[in-house]
């Protein structure tokens, strides 16, 4: 009998084989304007023999031995990319009086690998400089494709969940949503920028760019056209309450005053630091943020990364893929493919804002299912540990055929499993995300009945399957992260 360990390396070879050999077939979608000379390859092979690529800045600035990298292969993905995972800080930073207390015991990492102590160490410090000050991000990773030309708005409403087009939606509206098939089951995600009228930027993940691209391609009329423009500009996030101290000092008043109107989940054209960008107020890590498009043409786009990293404004602290993970689940924002799975049921899974499926919504691939297919047996919660010295780190892509490491049990019985988990810096104790089975024999039937239970009786497990620590439903995610 193969050994869990075995049998999931074999798994996991099996489905990046087989997704590869459907995906990396396919002609039809090439980098375009790729200043790296990436080619795609046509034919199967193994991970390792795969050429992995910076995107974004990382090639003219962290590129050069500030970060440690690291390389995600993307089975069903558009590129193979490299990502910083970390920023190597100075000593000087890692030798504070907080870490100096940390490293006593205070808050103990003996749950970690002996090897990835250096890495938390230096993820807790991006984490708390966001907390404190501003925190600088290459994001570029997220592919983005524009669609435009007459019936590109109806195109996008037939195939998105949530109302992300036509004429309620503003121009320079950010709108996040999601994708299902005709039987009403997940298949991916996107956000979506109405740039102007017919013409919208659309921001991907890396991992289902490739099925997001076919997607649109099979449902592109002849008046709209496609194109991919991730590797003609960078995306940049900033974040932290300092921020706005740092846009505010590389821009003109005028400039800044627009800027500092804009409502959430919204954009707006913009000059800083002498380069022309398109400017978005929205945090993936909760809290004040923005996220920045900028040309790569000429290095504009590494010229205003340096200004932002040197601003004399704020202290900016870089940060990689690790904390951003780490804060996006502490700021609860669910990642497709871990927290909402490939293939689930739309309403087991997905929070309700995301689409109103009463007749003044628009119609959508998958609506009619989703409306027909019974009440949800499952829900999404966002949860945190009441022991604080509890740590996790955990994301659980194949969590639904392999099982999750971390159960959640209800009263000692298995009512689900931790899709993503890590220890939130910022909150000071472990927080994750949990998809769990309605129980009404146990009084699960959704959120609100957990909310009202009594401490103690939801707990998390370490991997070996015992009860760790109780963990509660998180009420407040502004309170919990200090904003």
């Amino acid at each position: 009998m193969l050994s869990y360990c075995t049998f999931s390396k074999v798994m996991r070879q099996q489905r990046w084989k087989a997704s590869l050999a459907a995906d990396m077939t396919n002609r039809s979608v090439t980098p375009r304007g790729n200043p790296l000379g990436l080619t795609v390859p046509l034919a199967v092979s193994e991970p390792a023999e795969q050429t992995f690529h910076l995107i974004g800045v990382g090639q003219q600035t962290w590129g050069r031995g500030r970060a440690k990298h690291v390389t995600a292969p993307l089975p069903k993905g558009l590129y193979p990319l490299e990502r910083a995972d970390h920023f190597h800080h100075s000593k000087l930073l890692l030798d504070q009086d907080d870490e100096v207390a940390y490293r006593m015991g205070g808050l103990s990492l003996r749950a970690a690998q002996p090897g990835s102590i250096e890495q938390w160490r230096a993820v807790r410090r991006e984490c708390l400089a966001v907390a404190n000050g501003c925190g600088l991000l290459d994001f570029s990773s997220l592919s983005r494709f524009v669609v435009e030309g007459p019936g590109a708005g109806d195109m996008l409403q037939r195939i998105c969940t949530n109302n992300v087009a036509g004429p309620k939606v503003p121009v320079n509206a950010l709108k996040y949503t999601m994708l299902t098939n005709d039987d009403g089951e997940v298949t991916g995600s996107m956000t979506v920028l109405k740039m102007a009228e017919e013409k919208y930027l659309l921001m991907c993940y890396a991992l289902t760019s490739r099925l997001d691209w076919k997607l649109l391609s099979d449902n592109l009329p002849s008046s709209v056209t496609l194109s991919d423009v991730s590797w003609e500009n960078a995306l940049l996030m900033v974040t932290g309450p300092q921020t706005d101290n740092v846009l505010r000092s590389l821009m003109s008043s005028r400039s800044w005053e627009m800027v500092s109107a804009l409502p959430n989940f919204t954009a707006a054209p913009v000059s800083i630091g002498g380069v022309s960008a398109t400017l978005s107020r929205v945090s993936y890590c909760g809290g004040l943020g923005y996220e920045l498009h900028v040309p790569q043409q000429d290095a504009a786009a590494a010229r205003l990364y340096e200004a932002l990293r040197g601003s004399s404004a704020a202290d900016v602290t870089e940060f990689g893929y690790t904390a951003m993970q780490v804060m996006r689940t502490e700021a609860a924002r669910p990642c497709f493919t871990v927290d909402i799975p490939d293939r689930a049921r739309y309403l087991d899974c997905v929070p309700k804002f995301l689409a109103k499926l009463g007749d003044d919504q628009p119609d959508f691939q998958g609506k009619a299912a989703i409306k027909c297919g019974g009440a949800a047996e499952k829900f999404l919660v966002h949860l945190s540990a009441e022991d604080p010295h509890y740590f996790l780190s955990c994301m659980n892509v194949a969590a639904p055929r392999m099982g999750g490491k971390h159960r959640l049990l209800l009263d000692g019985e298995d009512v689900g499993y931790v899709t993503s988990g890590f220890y939130g810096f910022r909150a000071g104790r472990a927080v994750m995300f949990g998809l769990l089975n309605k129980t009404p024999e146990l009084g699960l039937t959704g959120k609100k009945a957990l909310t009202q239970m009594e401490s103690g009786r939801l707990t998390v497990t370490a991997e070996n399957g015992e009860a760790a620590t109780a963990v509660k439903v998180v009420k407040d995610v502004e309170a919990l992260i200090g904003n």
